[in-house]
């Protein structure tokens, strides 16, 4: 029925179709006129024409009711065309008037001065303008019709949930820069720096490669560990890892170092000696520059319960370090350094999209990438993921999330042994 109108014009203009409607109308009119006759049948093909073209279901109707007279069939179409046409009209202005009656539901869902209850009866009324259309019109889902006031309910939870969400992501973002010891003003700068590179495409990549180089690095620390004391373990690593010898470099000098410290602890525990400045204490508990005050602190008062031990027992301090360091070489930790090569593509990135005052030279950006890796890989060793490690590169310092364990255990046996050695003095 949609192509009928173009079909009837093309057959009007056809010399056979006008002749046979002619021949038609000669069998009904019979007038004595022919040349009348002929006139009236050119304006009404003309009428049909126009007709057929307006697309207005009255005026084809009234075409219908003149076409009968000479093709019943024609006027039966045109009658058929004339109804769709109306029950179409019908259903746009009443999908229009559904459009209306939802806006009006976003008015009120988003109207603050409204109570609870004044906009729920609102929302009523005008689900039941959207029913009486619902009803009165056919072709319209009933269902769609009826759920119109939820579907719109949903949508501005949705919307108001969604910028909830962004409200305590923002806040959320901004906390983490202070728990890195910024001031309100820095963190919120931290956070729009951050925000301002996270919503680009260099971003995503640098996600994407991220996540694909930390399976690759896990497998080449696992290899590391075990061939870091293995005769020709480097040459046999770089056949597997390439381009990751960095990878067991450091786990090799974090192998070397320990050793080492056991050695000597080992050979003062023996001797009795126990000559350790506070400065090289802290070597042995591996404190990072960068700590929080409330880790150094905690560490301080390590130190310092370490060297009262010593006083009393030198003997006793060098076997509570070493009990300390042998725990660490047999849970060893993953050394920063090992790790700061998967952190150093996306740092540069970082420092490049960000376009830092001050940095203008590929060598200075390189050079402050490099720094920033090595802290978001501090980050990382620590437990805190990709995406998490990676806000050090706004902050440009670090974090870690808790005092080491072994450094509170370390720290308790040493409280306890002194202790345990004044009651021993107080009951003689």
């Amino acid at each position: 029925m949609a192509r009928f109108g173009q079909g009837f014009i093309q057959a009007l203009t056809n010399p056979s179709y006008q002749q046979g409607l002619f021949t038609a109308a000669q069998n009904i009119g019979a007038a004595p006129n022919l040349a009348a006759e002929e006139q009236k049948k050119e304006r009404m093909f003309s009428e049909l024409q126009n007709a057929i073209s307006s697309n207005d279901p009255d005026i084809i109707d009234q075409a219908a009711k003149s076409a009968l007279k000479i093709d019943p069939q024609l006027g039966l179409e045109l009658s058929e065309k004339a109804r769709i046409l109306r029950e179409a009209s019908r259903t746009q202005n009443a999908q229009g008037s559904l459009s209306y009656l939802q806006n009006q539901m976003q008015s009120v869902l988003k109207d603050s001065s409204l109570s609870p209850t004044a906009q729920q009866n609102k929302l009523n009324q005008l689900q039941e303008s959207a029913n009486a259309i619902g009803r009165s019109v056919p072709g319209l889902d009933p269902m769609a019709v009826g759920g119109l006031s939820m579907k719109v309910e949903n949508a501005i939870f949705q919307q108001q949930e969604a910028k909830r969400q962004s409200e305590r992501a923002d806040e959320s973002l901004n906390l983490r820069f202070k728990s890195f010891g910024l001031q309100e003003d820095q963190a919120r700068m931290a956070a729009e720096k951050h925000t301002e590179w996270s919503n680009t495409a260099n971003y995503r990549t640098t996600m994407r490669d991220l996540e694909l180089g930390e399976a690759q690095y896990t497998q080449a620390l696992q290899l590391a560990r075990g061939l870091s004391t293995v005769e020709g373990g480097r040459e046999k690593f770089i056949q597997a890892h390439p381009d990751k010898a960095g990878v067991f470099d450091a786990i090799a000098r974090e192998q070397e170092t320990k050793d080492l410290q056991l050695e000597t602890l080992r050979e003062n525990k023996e001797a009795g000696k126990f000559d350790y400045t506070d400065k090289q204490l802290l070597e042995f508990l591996d404190v990072s520059e960068n700590a929080t005050e409330e880790q150094k602190q905690a560490v301080e008062q390590t130190v310092k319960t370490i060297q009262q031990v010593a006083k009393i027992n030198p003997r006793q301090a060098n076997k509570l370090l070493e009990s300390y360091v042998s725990k660490k070489l047999i849970g060893r930790e993953i050394p920063s350094a090992a790790m700061a090569g998967l952190f150093k593509d996306a740092a540069l990135s970082y420092v490049k999209t960000i376009n830092l005052p001050g940095f203008d030279s590929d060598e200075k950006e390189e050079a402050l990438a490099a720094k920033l890796a090595l802290q978001a890989a501090d980050e990382y060793v620590n437990g805190v993921p990709l995406d998490q490690a990676m806000l050090s590169f706004s902050a440009n310092t670090q974090t870690k999330e808790a005092e080491d364990n072994g450094l509170a255990d370390l720290r308790k046996a040493a409280e306890e042994w002194k202790a345990s050695q004044m009651q021993a003095t107080d009951s003689e």
